[in-house]
């Protein structure tokens, strides 16, 4: 008797995030955002590195500001222990984390929970 294994992979609904911001290395250029590692086979991204005082915002699938953008869930959000995000398709609000202490971040989004978290390294 032979038998079959099924093997499923997880693809999430973006296959790229990209940072943009002044508290990021690559600034507001969008040209310039910094992408987050994928992890595989889950909904998580990751970005491991420094941040400076400033504001960010993540691109959804390609770095350029005619997409939608996962985005803090107020203006101005310094509160990092928040974990609650939303996702704004272009033309809506535009709602940025705060970063206050510059450093070394990571900082994991889960696109399917709409989370993120913050941890200064």
């Amino acid at each position: 008797v032979k038998k079959s294994t099924l093997e499923f992979i997880y693809h999430p609904a973006c296959e790229q995030i990209f940072m943009v911001g002044d508290a990021t290395p690559g600034g507001w250029e969008i040209a310039d955002a910094t992408p987050l590692t994928w992890i595989e086979n889950t909904a998580q991204f990751v970005y491991e590195g420094p941040l400076k005082v400033g504001e960010l915002k993540f691109a959804a699938g390609e770095a350029s500001w005619d997409v939608p953008f996962f985005m803090a869930t107020e203006a101005g959000q310094e509160d990092l222990s928040r974990t609650s995000m939303q996702f704004v398709k272009p033309g809506g609000v535009d709602y940025k984390w705060k970063i206050t202490d510059a450093g070394n971040y990571k900082i994991t989004l889960d696109i399917d929970k709409l989370s993120i978290k913050f941890v200064k390294q």
